[in-house]
């Protein structure tokens, strides 16, 4: 049995993880418009909003994806990917990206 973090994932997680791997950086209003979520009103886009970060939440806790706000705006992208730029910048000898890359691995 694997104890890898998407086993432990419900469905909607899931699902949430396959649409970042596929559209990222992705917002977490633009995956409910990709949901087809009711963003008709400011309301809807706030509930939205609530509903898709506590998810996002979930899959930074589980390390699956990387998060980052710009304003009020929760931007994710694959983990997967900041590794490789992390590596690139490794190999390119910037020592700033080598500190981060410490935190990260």
């Amino acid at each position: 049995m694997s104890v890898l973090p998407e086993n432990t994932l419900g469905e909607f997680e899931l699902k949430l993880f396959s649409l970042i791997k596929d559209y990222w950086p992705i917002t977490s209003i633009e995956l409910a418009e990709l949901l087809n979520e009711n963003l008709n009103s400011r309301k809807h886009k706030k509930r939205a909003y609530s509903k898709y970060s506590y998810y996002l939440n979930k899959l930074v806790e589980s390390k699956l994806i990387v998060s980052k706000k710009s304003g009020k705006t929760l931007i994710v992208w694959p983990l997967k990917v900041e590794k490789y730029r992390v590596i690139d910048s490794i190999i390119s000898n910037n020592p700033l990206e080598k500190k981060y890359a410490e935190q990260l691995f």
